[in-house]
C-alpha cells in the first residue's frame, strides 16, 4: 500500500532523527530522488523544526514533491517564527517561492498566533 509505505517514511525518519539527527540525515542524504526520498525528508524537516529548524529548512526546500514541499515549509516556518520571527521573514523571503506560497505561508502563520 503507497500511502502506508509514506506514512512509514516519514514516521522512521521522524522517530531517528529525535534520537539522532545526524545519523537520520545521512540516511536522508543516501536515498534516490523520488517519493520515499521526499517523506524521508519530510519526516526529518518535522522533527528538526522545534529545534534546528534553521536545519529543518533545507530539508524542507529539499523536497521535489510540491505538496510535501509546501507542508515540510509550513511546519518549519512555525518552529522559525516561535524562534526568531526576524530570521524566518529574511529565510521565507530567500527562498524563491511562488508569491502564492508565500502569502499562504504568512497567512497560516497569522492564524496561529
Amino acid at each position: 500500500d503507497p500511502q502506508l509505505r509514506d506514512v512509514a517514511f516519514r514516521s522512521v525518519t521522524s522517530g531517528w532523527a529525535n534520537s539522532d539527527p545526524y545519523e537520520a540525515a545521512s540516511w536522508v542524504e543516501s536515498l534516490p530522488a523520488g517519493p520515499d526520498r521526499d517523506k524521508a525528508a519530510t519526516g526529518l524537516a518535522y522533527a528538526l523544526s522545534r529545534n534546528q529548524p534553521e536545519t529543518a529548512w533545507s530539508w524542507a526546500l529539499s523536497v521535489e514533491s510540491p505538496s510535501d514541499r509546501m507542508n515540510a515549509i509550513g511546519a518549519v516556518y512555525r518552529g522559525l517564527m516561535q524562534k526568531d520571527p526576524a530570521i524566518a521573514k529574511q529565510m521565507l523571503e530567500s527562498a524563491n517561492l511562488p508569491a502564492d506560497q508565500v502569502e499562504a505561508l504568512t497567512k497560516m502563520n497569522s492564524l496561529r498566533r
